[in-house]
């Protein structure tokens, strides 16, 4: 399986930033990890 890594650059708000590194601590990953995790789940 061969993986592509693109940057993707999104704003958000800073309270929601807190939101989404606290729940990615939650579940002992980085940041970027959690986004990826989470956007591949919807996709």
């Amino acid at each position: 399986m061969e993986y592509l890594d693109e940057i993707i650059s999104m704003r958000v708000k800073p309270s929601e930033k807190e939101k989404i590194k606290l729940k990615a601590a939650e579940q002992q990953m980085k940041v970027s990890s959690y986004i990826r995790l989470k956007l591949s789940e919807d996709l």
